[in-house]
């Protein structure tokens, strides 16, 4: 997918520049120039690799994860902002931002809740989530 993603960027957003200037000695003198990691980032990159390795046995296939991405995605209820369709809804004039923290609240609850029985039920079954 990686691959593919970066097929897709190259061809649809191409790189204004071909070469770097100076070449392989400007990128040693500038790695050079950099300090040495402090204590903070070299936890960071620690545990970003602990996490990269877990990910390598993941509990979601990628159709399933994006799948529930996208379905949580969704969940623009409470703010004006959250989604465009509420933007667009919201300039009409049929409703005030009081309206859609008043519905959105039990909306986004049962929005989760329907997450948590999907993903404990329906979504192993049919193999989007696999442990």
């Amino acid at each position: 997918m990686s691959v593919l993603l970066y097929l897709v960027l190259v061809r649809t957003m191409p790189p204004e520049v071909t070469e770097i200037p100076g070449g392989q000695e400007a990128i040693k003198r500038q790695l050079a120039e950099m300090a040495p990691l402090t204590r903070k980032e070299g936890r960071l990159t620690v545990i970003a690799l602990l996490l990269k390795a877990h990910a390598g046995n993941p509990v979601l296939n990628t159709v399933g994860l994006t799948l529930i991405i996208h379905f949580t995605v969704c969940f623009g209820f409470i703010l004006l902002v959250n989604a465009a369709q509420t933007m667009v809804a919201y300039s009409t004039g049929t409703f005030e931002a009081r309206d859609f923290r008043r519905t959105g609240i039990p909306l986004t609850i049962l929005a989760y809740l329907t997450v948590l029985l999907l993903s404990a039920t329906y979504w192993k079954w049919i193999g989007l989530i696999t442990r």
